[in-house]
């Protein structure tokens, strides 16, 4: 017995030792906090700017460097907007303002909360700060002197294209012009989109050509003035529609809108590995100018073989443009025919059909036994398409492979049209590769200030004994004035996405465009999509002027700046056309942490009570998760308290977005008068909330045992071993004592992966643990069986979790009931979790173990009550003094 506790005590000494070195370790660190708001002007209306400014501080003792600020707008439970502010650096005690530019599209109470921090803030409380702002309506809005074309006369097929349905008005609030938008309907149907003019009294005019008629009579004509809040001014007016059929003259004009697509050849043969190309003639046969879109229907498996040199032409009446098809066969095709499908469709369509023939295509097998040629090249470039706006500039990277034998040399040159040659600059123009070696090479390209809107075809050839081709197109948008884009709200589907496992998410918007000069029938709208102001994807999509498309995104939940992490993003489109540019509203788009719960509530946050008794307060706990959770409650505190607070019920089930209030109980251990911080955590596997109460402690705490001296003592007044060993009590203190041993050189173990230092300590522990199980089976006052520890983990205690530990010692019988030694083995999770801290809170950590073993003292007197009410203790003390 004094072998065992010989080391016990040298390993408990070597233990308070380093507990009393860590809080040496602790630093002072920044503390940022939001001192105040302030909204300016103070007074907000719907659609006007708004100011908000947020006062920062950091009370903290050191400068924080990456302090960021994050603003919060949201009404009700919906989001508006969200702005972070990020590298702030402050000095200690320093004050800085911090604002950004809103603009509420709704009335009603909105609630500004503002957050600061930084990457180490050791005091998260003071955190954020919120207020609340009333927006209000503004004035009266209405749309005055209404006027609709009150006949129009249509073609027999329904469409005005002898002359526009024609709307105008004035938009005034508190009769003053505004800048609001129109939406222009027929029936219901939406039609156009047009902006007043403020500098006009508020004028808006709208020349619509391009709707058509299923039949003659009535139509109503609707101008709606929508703002976030809803349609708030509208007015109607009707339009008596004829066509020319009906109204007396017996005659069908000529058609008006006529095309014909033809191809040459008709039938184009080429050889595996070839390149060559389909010529289109688009005639326009009508007596209007019309502007068709190009689209190519074949094969998915030819599809990436053939690309258009223009998806848009327009054709004045009378006129043929031609348009190349161009076709890049591999060489690893086999022979074949594939139908091609043309179709031209603007005010009218046509189809033409096409054919390609492969021939003479050899198989990858047809070199004796597959052997690769001696001269073999193949050349990829990226991206495929590749969209500028004029005076951007943009790059391709080309990628050249050697897939023959022998080493060869190759010219890179870039094969497009002649009036953009100048644009390109290949970073390399020449390069030798041996075989297998493979090279990246950039191709830069600028467009110039007059680009226009037009796609281009460009090609990379590397030539040397080898020859290979690879196709991708640059699309540019011209860069001019007299125009206006419009692009609505954006719609995120779906809105709300687990983090993991990452998915794609589509984002649709309305983009409209508009020709203030009336000299162009439609503009590519260059349509970027941006996350919390981060570009993600662009596309270009062509418009008619006065016509509105919607454009699709897929946003990928994996890629940055979303990356799969939690939290709320800003989804929003902006398009463009040369220096015109307008951003639309935002959407938010979630992602949810798996298991993700909020502590909504706890009452009371003051409970009163006395040592060893039972106090109960209700927790409301909210699951943000898209799935049901079951979450883990624990309770613990610091000083007198620590380790002798527990909680019951330790699980709550929640189903998924909903929430659930549960009445717990607080069992309050043998504390000393105080008032303590008790903290309730929640959390499932990777995710955890806390909430922090206070609990007064008065009265109730039962004396510390008088231990009698005597027998095998520790020197420098520790615990005398000679009578407890041989007790209940006795040998419950041995087990945590080398329990904590044990624990204290495995976590030491574990993060400074000192085996040679750790091994040592954990094999005594391990000893210790099975001679004093060993005493209590001859003492026998209770029994306690040891599970036999795997073969496999020659230390029981190394990566050892509290729980685990307490499921090898929990089968006791006899005197002892199996709850209370769980109850005091649980005291093990707390040290365990103080080790976790931060250097800054270790110093407790000393206070905390000190409490643990005077609650260890009290269950010693307790177990030794019970072995006297057995009869059981003279009979120990008579042993212990014969001994």
């Amino acid at each position: 017995m004094d072998r065992i506790f010989g080391k016990g005590v040298v390993g408990i000494i070597v233990g308070l030792v380093l507990l009393v070195a860590l809080p040496a370790l602790a630093s002072a660190a920044p503390d940022v906090t939001i001192t105040g708001i302030t909204v300016s002007p103070s007074t907000t209306d719907v659609n006007e700017v708004s100011t908000v400014t947020a006062t920062v501080q950091n009370i903290g003792d050191v400068t924080s460097t990456g302090t960021w600020v994050e603003f919060l707008i949201t009404r009700g439970t919906s989001i508006i907007d969200r702005q972070n502010i990020t590298g702030l650096a402050l000095d200690p005690m320093e004050v800085q303002p911090v604002s950004i530019q809103w603009t509420p599209f709704a009335t009603g109470t909105h609630t500004i909360l503002v957050t600061a921090g930084v990457p180490a803030d050791p005091n998260t409380a003071n955190d954020a700060t919120s207020t609340n702002v009333n927006v209000g309506a503004g004035g009266i809005v209405q749309i005055k002197n209404y006027f609709v074309t009150p006949t129009l006369v249509v073609d027999s097929n329904g469409c005005p294209t002898l002359s526009p349905l024609e709307i105008s008005g004035f938009v005034q609030e508190d009769n003053v012009g505004t800048s609001d938008g129109v939406l222009i309907y027929v029936d219901n149907d939406l039609v156009d989109f047009v902006r007043a003019s403020s500098a006009q009294d508020g004028l808006f005019e709208s020349s619509v050509n391009d709707v058509c008629f299923e039949e003659p009579g009535t139509y109503n004509v609707t101008a709606n003035v929508d703002r976030g809040s809803g349609t708030i001014a509208t007015a109607t007016d009707t339009v008596n529609v004829l066509f020319l059929d009906e109204d007396g003259s017996g005659t069908t004009p000529t058609q008006q809108n006529l095309v014909d697509v033809e191809a040459l050849p008709r039938i184009l043969r080429v050889g595996a590995g070839e390149f060559s190309e389909f010529l289109l003639s688009i005639e326009n046969l009508g007596r209007t100018t019309d502007t068709y879109e190009i689209k190519v229907n074949a094969q998915s498996e030819i599809d990436p073989w053939i690309d258009l040199e223009t998806n848009l032409v327009t054709v004045s009446p009378g006129q043929t443009k031609f348009v190349s098809l161009f076709v890049d066969v591999p060489r690893n095709t086999s022979d074949d025919s594939h139908p091609i499908n043309v179709i031209v469709q603007g005010k009218s369509t046509d189809i033409d059909r096409l054919y390609l023939v492969v021939e003479n295509a050899q198989s990858t097998s047809s070199t004796a036994g597959g052997v690769k040629p001696d001269y073999a090249v193949d050349v990829e470039i990226a991206p495929q398409g590749l969209s500028l706006e004029a005076e951007d500039s943009g790059q391709y990277v080309v990628t050249v492979e050697n897939v023959g034998l022998k080493t060869d040399t190759y010219e890179l040159n870039v094969l497009t049209s002649a009036k953009i040659a100048s644009w390109f600059r290949l970073e390399k123009s020449k390069i030798t590769l041996a075989t297998g070696e493979k090279q990246q090479i950039k191709l830069f390209v600028d467009a110039p200030e007059d680009a226009p809107s037009k796609s281009y075809p460009v090609t990379i050839e590397a030539d040397g004994v080898a020859i290979d081709l690879d196709r991708a197109s640059l699309t540019t948008v011209r860069k001019v004035s007299g125009f206006d884009v419009e692009v609505g709200k954006a719609s995120v589907s779906p809105q709300k996405v687990p983090s993991e496992p990452s998915r794609g998410v589509a984002v649709k918007g309305m983009v409209s465009f508009f020709d203030l000069t009336g000299e162009s029938a439609g503009e590519s709208v260059f349509v970027r999509l941006y996350v919390n102001g981060q570009q993600v994807e662009s596309q270009s999509v062509f418009i008619p002027s006065g016509d509105s498309k919607q454009v699709s995104f897929t946003l990928d939940t994996e890629n940055d700046p979303v990356s799969s992490e939690p939290g709320v993003y800003d989804v929003y489109l902006v398009g463009s056309v040369g220096q015109e540019v307008d951003r639309g509203a935002s959407a938010t788009l979630t992602l949810v942490q798996p298991g993700a719960a909020v502590i909504t509530g706890i009452t009371p946050v003051d409970l009163n009570t006395s040592a060893n008794k039972d106090v109960s307060l209700t927790l409301t706990i909210k699951n943000t998760d898209l799935q049901d959770n079951t979450y883990v409650i624990t309770a613990d505190s610091i000083g007198g308290l620590a380790g002798r607070v527990d909680v019951s019920p330790g699980l709550m089930s929640v189903a998924k977005s909903e929430t659930r209030t549960q009445e717990l109980k607080l069992s309050i251990g043998n504390a000393p008068d105080d008032s303590y911080p008790v903290t309730i955590r929640i959390g499932t596997i990777g995710t955890t909330a806390e909430k922090t109460v206070t609990v007064n402690v008065k009265g109730g705490q039962i004396a510390e045992p008088v231990i009698p001296t005597g027998g095998n003592q520790t020197g420098g007044g520790g615990v005398p071993t000679g009578f407890i060993s041989l007790t209940v009590g006795g040998i419950f203190a041995a087990i945590v004592g080398a329990m904590l041993l044990a624990f204290l050189y495995a976590q030491y173990y574990k993060t400074r992966k000192l085996e040679e230092i750790a091994k040592e300590p954990v094999e005594g522990a391990e000893e210790a643990m099975e001679e004093v199980l060993g005493k209590e089976e001859v003492a026998k006052p209770v029994k306690i069986e040891k599970a036999k520890p795997k073969k496999e983990k020659p230390f029981v205690w190394e990566g050892a979790e509290p729980h685990a530990t307490i499921s090898k010692y929990e089968k006791v019988k006899g005197e002892w009931p199996a709850e209370e030694a769980e109850k005091v083995l649980l005291n093990l999770e707390n040290i365990k979790d103080q080790f976790k801290k931060t250097a800054e809170e270790a110093g407790k950590v000393k206070e905390k173990l000190s409490s643990l073993a005077s609650e260890t003292a009290t269950s010693v007197k307790k177990k030794i009550a019970k072995v006297a009410d057995a009869g059981l203790l003279e009979p120990l003390k008579g042993a212990e003094r014969a001994k």
